[in-house]
């Protein structure tokens, strides 16, 4: 029996405001002022030089297990090389603020925080040829039982079977096993061969029922479009709402103003 669906993980409302305003600045006499930016820039379209000269040198790296795989499958093993050159080679690193990187800045730091790695990672599956339709990056909240709710951002991927599958960008590694009912993805310690890795899927970690610390989304893009993300029939129980009201933390304020100002776009 297969998992209840929790979210329209592809997007449910199409947005029409998609300005951003405090996530880059600019130099401005002896201090600094805000730029803002349609938030689609944060994924580079396919066809775009510089990721595809990246995609060309990992299809190089792994041209062998790529070559192996039956050709139904391939968007998925393409997809487990870029996971898994993002999670493993791009490390982690907080920003001071919450200044948002350009995919090709942060390919050339070879560093970044969330959703830095997020936009670098769609933006390799696109280069890749993964179809947008089954490439968004989403803006949401880590929530759980024993710690506050967390602003984050990840990249997903619809799968062969139309699985839609986070790509946890913080992770360093990708998973190996994720079984029973998991506090968090079962990460070895070592390297992991690409065609080892499994995917996340977004059912299960986007549930309290089945793990401890949840994926919350808000809203998602690609670098067409902006939509909601909002809950299916199953994820909503009446009388007990599926996760704690974290709209009212005062730490999303801008994404959710953000949220505001695009929630009368049409269906």
């Amino acid at each position: 029996m297969g998992l209840a669906r929790q979210y329209h993980w592809e997007g449910r409302r199409l947005l029409l405001d998609s300005v951003v305003h405090r996530k880059r600045t600019m130099p401005v006499g002896r201090g600094t002022t805000y730029c803002s930016f349609d938030i689609r820039r944060w994924i580079s379209p396919p066809g775009d030089e510089v990721m595809g000269a990246a995609w060309q040198q990992l299809s190089r790296a792994y041209r062998r297990y790529l070559q192996s795989v039956q050709r139904r499958r391939i968007t998925d093993a393409r997809a487990r090389v870029v996971w898994k050159y993002v999670a493993e080679r791009i490390p982690y690193e907080q920003d001071d603020g919450d200044f948002w990187q350009f995919p090709s800045e942060t390919l050339q730091l070879g560093r970044g925080d969330c959703e830095d790695k997020a936009f670098l990672c769609a933006s390799l599956l696109l280069a890749a040829g993964v179809p947008p339709n089954r490439v968004r990056v989403v803006i949401g909240a880590l929530i759980g039982e024993d710690r506050d709710p967390g602003g984050h951002a990840w990249p997903m991927y619809q799968n062969t079977y139309g699985v839609w599958c986070i790509l946890e960008p913080n992770l360093p590694r990708p998973p190996t096993a994720i079984r029973g009912r998991p506090a968090a993805p079962i990460v070895p310690k070592r390297s992991v061969a690409a065609h080892e890795s499994v995917f996340m899927n977004a059912e299960r970690f986007s549930s309290p029922r089945h793990v401890r610390e949840a994926y919350l989304p808000l809203v998602c893009f690609n670098h067409e479009s902006v939509w909601t993300i909002e809950p299916t029939a199953d994820c909503v129980t009446p009388g007990r709402p599926l996760t704690p009201d974290w709209r009212t933390n005062p730490a999303f304020d801008e994404i959710l103003s953000w949220g505001k100002r695009t929630a009368a776009a049409t269906s």
